[in-house]
């Protein structure tokens, strides 16, 4: 097919997990971005949250940020997640890596970078999400029991969020498939 991406939108009432099943077959059966958003409350994206984990998921991301820098011209915070137990010289290097990256594709967005190394990278996401209309994030690469075992980061938010959440799952894999 010719899509660039599909777009579903999470159920209204009833369970994500339940709706992650029908990700994971679209997901699978298509050769383009599946975006996957879960709308609550009033949709506002003028301060966009961005949590990665990997630095190649900014790369996934881009043109979903370019998009909305161009249309809303909102203020971007790019929150990179390391290890709990990452030293001071990771954490200095992955800014320095992520500082790189803004300057060669988002020069002109209003952004602002954060690196933790943090041990609870959902309780981080959601205190940092406070300040934010929306949170966009890859889906992490994990399937089957390893998804049972370690569970789902971008799943995680989805349902512990107050607010619209936009997951990208990049394509030729399930959502959250290594």
């Amino acid at each position: 097919s010719k899509a660039r991406a599909i777009v579903l939108g999470y159920p209204v009432a009833g369970n994500p997990q339940a709706f992650q099943r029908v990700i994971d077959r679209v997901v699978a059966g298509v050769s383009c971005p599946v975006v996957a958003v879960r709308f609550s409350g009033t949709f506002r994206c003028e301060r966009i949250l961005v949590p990665f984990l990997f630095p190649f998921e900014l790369d996934e991301l881009l043109p979903i940020l370019e998009a909305m820098a161009m249309t809303t011209q909102p203020r971007i915070t790019f929150l990179h997640l390391l290890h709990h137990d990452s030293s001071k010289e990771e954490v200095a290097a992955s800014d320095q890596e992520l500082q790189g990256w803004l300057a060669t594709n988002l020069f002109d967005t209003q952004t602002r970078h954060l690196v933790e190394a943090a041990e609870s990278r959902l309780e981080t996401i959601m205190q940092t999400a406070e300040y934010h209309d929306i949170v966009i994030m890859t889906a992490a690469r994990r399937y089957g029991l390893n998804r049972m075992f370690f569970g789902s980061l971008s799943s995680s938010v989805v349902r512990s969020l107050s607010r619209p959440v936009l997951v990208l799952c990049p394509p030729g894999k399930p959502a959250d498939s290594k």
